[in-house]
């Protein structure tokens, strides 16, 4: 990544931050070199987060998560399958998001 991540969430907190970076520009994918790092304000210590992967990664990128949730589904394990509650609340993170970027303002907490 010559220019850095095509992809850069930094989430602060009171005591560190967290960046999610990839060399893609959508986080629902999961790029094969997607980045999770934690920065402790107390000790000052960065540490990456191991990515956790399964059989579900051999398959091409934009169809590793249906393959995950079609086989939630085949087991009938709904706490990985997402309600319809939980895609309303996406959608309305999604319109606050963009309303606070069409404000011009990007500083403003969930």
């Amino acid at each position: 990544m010559p220019l850095g991540p095509r992809f850069l969430w930094r989430i602060y907190g009171d005591k560190g931050e967290i960046d999610v970076s990839a060399s893609g520009m959508l986080l629902n994918s999961g790029y094969d070199d997607s980045k999770v790092s934690l920065h402790d304000h107390e000790t000052g210590k960065v540490e990456e987060i191991p990515v956790e992967k399964d059989e579900w990664d051999e398959l091409p990128l934009y169809a590793r998560n249906i393959g995950r949730l079609y086989e939630a589904f085949r087991l009938g394990d709904k706490t990985k399958l997402p309600t319809v509650e939980e895609a309303y609340q996406r959608h309305v993170l999604i319109d606050k998001m963009l309303k606070h970027w069409d404000d011009g303002d990007q500083g403003w907490k969930v």
